[in-house]
């Protein structure tokens, strides 16, 4: 009875905490066995500099010409699309990140003071002017999303809670806090919108480098020791009623056959052995079976719109990838 009550308690108190919508069902949802919550770091609109920081990588979708930064750099695109749309108060901008708190406008952009100096009197005066933000300061988005396992789908999901422009700090290797601009929302697409429509302006498809660190990510609800890696590698290899894909990049997605999904999880090593006396040289073939406990590393292939016509950015789980380092004798990866 005190085990029984101590977990009520546990849930009331998960749910007090966390009592958006958003979550709230998956965590009553018994198909749902497991939730985290994540913050990735982008860069959505420079590829170079995005590979270069080792964050993510970038596949344009669509790229409308943008007035507001013709003949400037066109590595900006988004960070003018919100720029703008802030400073037109066309979306709300929030304090934190649950996104409860609107924030006071006058606080997010700042004010400069100057003087001021009548030509006529030359008389002196202070006043004060709103400052705005700089495109390079909406260089880099941090993200707060919840990941979902569906184990009876044998399925990920994903879930925006809130984006932010930060500024990273300046100087690489300085345990400095980057300072967060301001959140907005965003929404959950399950469809992609028509790329050809008039409303999207601005679409592109983003992959973490690092994808998800299980250790980092915030467990919010976990049903079995299983979950969800050891579930979804059983799933994988037994159930071939669940379907499953061939990681062949942008082209048209590929079934894979039981004899491939089986084959995969198996790993094929030869080994030399040397014998001492002959110095005889024999090779053996080591077969050993890939587990949901050695690392691995899980990517959310993720989908990003911009509707120019509702001012909302939607986002949309496309795939997840499931990849394993695997080295030879020598050690390359």
């Amino acid at each position: 009875m005190l085990t029984k009550q101590f977990v009520l308690s546990s849930l009331i108190l998960l749910f007090s905490r966390h009592s958006s919508a958003q979550i709230a069902d998956l965590l009553k949802n018994r198909d749902i066995t497991w939730v985290a919550e994540i913050s990735t770091d982008f860069i959505v609109d420079n590829p170079d500099l995005a590979e270069e920081k080792n964050l993510n990588r970038i596949r344009t979708l669509k790229l409308l010409p943008n007035p507001n930064i013709s003949g400037l750099d066109d590595r900006l695109e988004f960070a003018n699309i919100l720029l703008e749309a802030i400073y037109s108060k066309k979306v709300a901008i929030y304090d934190d990140s649950t996104c409860q708190n609107l924030m006071d406008f006058r606080r997010f952009a700042g004010a400069d003071t100057i003087t001021q100096i009548d030509p006529i009197t030359y008389e002196t005066k202070i006043v004060a002017v709103e400052r705005r933000h700089g495109t390079w300061s909406f260089r880099y988005l941090r993200v707060r999303q919840i990941v979902f396992y569906d184990a009876k789908r044998a399925q990920f999901g994903l879930r925006t809670l809130a984006i932010a422009p930060f500024i990273p700090p300046y100087f690489d290797g300085v345990d400095t806090i980057s300072p967060i601009l301001c959140w907005l929302k965003a929404e959950d697409l399950e469809k992609r919108p028509h790329l050809s429509s008039d409303d999207i302006t601005w679409a592109r498809e983003l992959v973490a480098h690092n994808g998800i660190d299980f250790e980092k990510a915030k467990i919010l609800k976990k049903t079995r020791d299983d979950m969800p890696m050891n579930h979804l590698l059983n799933i994988f290899e037994k159930d071939m009623k669940k379907r499953f894909f061939k990681a062949n990049g942008h082209l048209e997605p590929i079934e894979m056959t039981p004899d491939e999904r089986r084959n995969l999880l198996i790993r094929v090593d030869t080994v030399s052995k040397i014998d001492p006396t002959t110095f005889e040289v024999t090779l053996k073939v080591i077969k050993s079976h890939i587990q949901a406990d050695e690392p691995l590393t899980v990517q959310l292939v993720q989908e990003w719109f911009w509707n120019a016509r509702r001012q909302k950015l939607g986002i949309r789980l496309v795939k997840v990838s499931v990849m394993k380092d695997l080295r030879d004798y020598q050690g390359n990866l």
